[in-house]
């Protein structure tokens, strides 16, 4: 079975510890990639003042970013329940660059089965009786053309699209 604590690592290289509020990106403010707002939905007043805001943001620690990728990301999209490590990580790495929604619903379309966007027994079990390495090949294409797709319908996101490129490419397939 899969395992989040190998995953957290990946992330943290990829998503960054530094708080950042980089011109363009649609996110917005974020630190461990965690971008406000949801902070603001999921998080708590962490410097006591009575709102959530940029300043929590900029306090957030590691911790408090693996539980959000935890119990957001790798929990709803049932990373426990994935018996390869790589495809867990390339399905939970798309949920939380693009959306737990368009990871779930693209992973879905890869598997030849109903696209609902919810990852339930079904979904896990047509992860798992996969063959694995053309699944992982098969999401890897598909985060491809969803990045190549954002840059052809909103061309003031291309700036993103080598930094988007190089994360899915870092990701190796291991049976």
């Amino acid at each position: 079975m899969a395992n989040f604590n190998e995953y957290f690592p990946t992330l943290v290289k990829w998503e960054g510890s530094a708080f950042e509020n980089v011109p363009g990106d649609n996110g917005g403010p974020t630190k461990y990639g965690v971008i406000i707002s949801e902070w603001k939905a999921k998080g708590y007043d962490k410097d006591g003042d009575g709102d959530i805001d940029v300043d929590d943001l900029k306090l957030i620690t590691a911790q408090d970013a693996m539980s959000i990728a935890k119990a957001h990301y790798w929990d709803r999209l049932r990373g426990d329940s994935i018996n390869n490590q790589s495809i867990a990580e390339i399905i939970v790495d798309f949920a939380y660059n693009c959306g737990v929604g368009i990871a779930a619903i693209k992973t879905q379309q890869c598997l030849g089965i109903v696209a609902d966007g919810i990852f339930g027994l079904k979904s896990i079990e047509a992860i798992n009786n996969a063959n694995q390495n053309d699944l992982f090949n098969k999401i890897t294409q598909s985060r491809i053309k969803y990045y190549n797709d954002i840059v052809k319908n909103h061309p003031n996101q291309s700036k993103f699209l080598k930094g988007w490129m190089n994360r899915v490419s870092s990701f190796t397939f291991k049976p």
